[in-house]
């Protein structure tokens, strides 16, 4: 009978001052082991998540999609990020490769996250309430699903920054 591994802890957040949006990974004693980007495109936003300065997956969002929906390519494996907008809770599901089926499920106000998959939790994440910058702390569960929950958790911290920049210009929230 082998002895469960601990859970790991994961440090991400976002890097102060960047005007693409850069986001940090780092583990319990500070060193960086991913760090995404955000890549200016003239159509589509996409992503790119690296770990020791050699690329570990590349995202990029749907153009024409109903729903939020992101394509994600991790090594020789693709999946598709989909998003549910009729939760009053933030739901992002996995479809296809490895983890098909994972979800990733938030709290009401997107402190708390949840990753899991056939019925069990691969991780759980909670969010720092006062902070100059987005963050979390992400405790991974199963080291298999390091990769994955890395790109979810990078996924949702750039599509919510995405939404505050939309929401900021929106016609409601402009003087006049």
């Amino acid at each position: 009978m082998t002895d469960p591994v601990p859970p790991s802890t994961l440090h991400i957040a976002e890097k102060l001052l960047s005007v693409l949006g850069k986001l940090r990974i780092a583990d319990d004693s500070g060193k960086v082991l991913y760090e995404c980007a955000s890549q200016w495109a003239w159509i589509g936003q996409s992503w790119v998540l690296t770990r020791d300065q050699r690329q570990v997956a590349f995202c990029r969002r749907k153009l024409w999609a109903l729903t939020p929906t992101w394509t994600v390519q991790a090594g020789d494996e693709r999946f598709t990020l989909r998003r549910h907008l009729w939760s009053l809770r933030r739901r992002v599901s996995v479809h296809g490769g490895r983890f098909d089926g994972a979800e990733l499920t938030g709290n009401l106000f997107d402190l708390k996250f949840s990753l899991t998959w056939q019925g069990r939790t691969l991780a759980r994440a909670r969010g720092k309430l006062l902070s100059l910058r987005d963050r979390h702390d992400i405790d991974v569960l199963d080291p298999a699903a390091e990769l994955l929950t890395v790109i979810l958790m990078a996924n949702l911290m750039i599509d919510r920054r995405s939404e505050q920049g939309h929401q900021a210009a929106t016609p409601s929230t402009l003087p006049g």
